[in-house]
């Protein structure tokens, strides 16, 4: 009898000393997601950009904790309660924590603070699209880009509402003076386009700035790239810029660490709703 339950006695004590890895995207696929029943509640936003939208910080606990009205659109397709990494264009290990999952906490908080009550609560519904090291060109109409983005944007909009844009790009056309003097030109563009063809006005458009902390040598037309998204606001209806000064980078120089990221979802998350306000007046 003694040899029989050794063993099993072993496993125990060995399973519970490993510690427990945590919600992981595999386990959100587990929890099942509630839709509302309501489109107007489940409210859209578009991840849009390069590896600085995707994500490159490192992933802790708090990333990894599920909010039942926090969904995000899998690569298949199909709506899962959001964990980092949100996005693919990476493997695992390398893709991180970016800004859309900070940001779609903040504008939860937002819909609690304006008085939903539990049975009007709303839920973000993240659409995550960034490409890392995509050029401006491949988002223009007709690029493999733009036309996957309308693809799952129209996806999403069977089950919610279309509330926004986040925009965080620029670095690849910032390593050209010829892509970044037509940097802005050709964004207003793309805004323009994307908006007509969903049939969806002026959807509010929120743009990141690229950080100044890119090294020169690599990416010197950074303050062409910068110039051409400051002249927007008095172009394109509905157009909020967020600033990345006082981010810190990783050690390669051109990503954003996890915390920064962090930071900047809640900036985009602030700009969009002074963007929203203003457009409902």
């Amino acid at each position: 009898m003694r040899r029989v339950l050794l063993p099993w006695i072993t496993l125990l004590v060995v399973g519970l000393a490993i510690p427990s890895r945590g919600f992981c995207q595999d386990d959100a696929k587990l929890k099942k997601v509630t839709l509302p029943a309501n489109k107007g509640k489940l409210h859209l936003y578009v991840l849009m950009g390069q590896s600085n939208m995707s994500g490159r910080g490192q992933i802790y606990e708090r990333d990894k904790k599920l909010n039942d009205h926090l969904i995000t659109l899998t690569k298949d397709d199909n709506w899962k309660l959001a964990s980092e990494p949100l996005h693919w264009d990476k493997p695992p290990g390398v893709v991180g924590v970016g800004p859309g999952r900070a940001f779609g906490e903040a504008m939860l908080a937002e819909s609690e603070d304006i008085g939903y009550d539990k049975d009007e609560k709303v839920t973000v519904g993240l659409i995550p699209c960034a490409e890392s090291g995509s050029a401006l060109s491949r988002w223009e109409k007709g690029g493999d880009l733009y036309g996957r983005t309308l693809k799952r944007v129209r996806r999403a909009m069977k089950d919610g509402t279309l509330k926004g844009f986040l925009w965080q790009h620029g670095e690849t056309d910032a390593a050209s003076y010829t892509a970044a003097t037509t940097y802005g030109d050709r964004l207003q563009r793309m805004i323009a386009d994307m908006r007509e063809q969903l049939g969806q006005g002026d959807v509010p458009f929120v743009a990141g700035k690229v950080s100044r902390l890119l090294p020169l040598d690599r990416f010197p037309a950074t303050d062409l790239v910068n110039s051409g998204i400051d002249a927007l606001p008095k172009r394109v209806n509905a157009f909020g810029i967020v600033s990345t000064d006082g981010l810190n980078m990783m050690a390669d120089g051109v990503h954003f660490d996890g915390q920064s990221s962090r930071v900047l979802g809640k900036r985009f998350a602030g700009t969009m709703r002074e963007v929203q306000k203003k457009a409902r007046k």
